[in-house]
């Protein structure tokens, strides 16, 4: 009986952690925001794959993976594209809200400039197989 409890337990325990290997979340974008003009546009939502893996602090967005930080209840990554863009995203894990802000790298200055911001949402899918 000890024996048959023990494998249960191993059973239930190692369940829990494949679980929380990795949470798959499928986002889309509903909306932007032009910082030059200051005017709203509203997006046709397509869906793109994000994967997160909680013990890691690792993610997989499309197709590019790195690491991510984590303050209060959003998770944050940068992406860079060459030496004068980048991408900041975050996605707050309470209201499943994902935002992507560009910005454009200034030739005279180094500095970066916000260029666009898109809005929109995450949720929790499973996979297939």
């Amino acid at each position: 009986m000890k024996k048959i409890l023990l494998i249960f337990l191993l059973i239930l325990l190692s369940n829990v952690s494949n679980s929380e290997e990795k949470v798959n979340l499928s986002c889309a974008f509903y909306e932007d925001f032009n910082w030059d003009t200051l005017k709203f546009k509203e997006l046709k939502p397509e869906d793109k794959s994000l994967t997160i893996h909680p013990k890691t602090k690792e993610f997989i967005y499309g197709e590019v993976a790195g690491n991510y930080d984590l303050r209060d209840n959003k998770i944050y990554f940068i992406l860079y594209a060459g030496d004068s863009f980048k991408s900041d995203y975050s996605l707050n894990r309470v209201t499943s809200v994902f935002k992507e802000d560009w910005f454009v790298k200034l030739p005279k200055s180094g500095k970066y400039k916000k260029s666009l911001t898109f809005k929109g949402k995450c949720r929790k899918v499973e996979s297939l197989f």
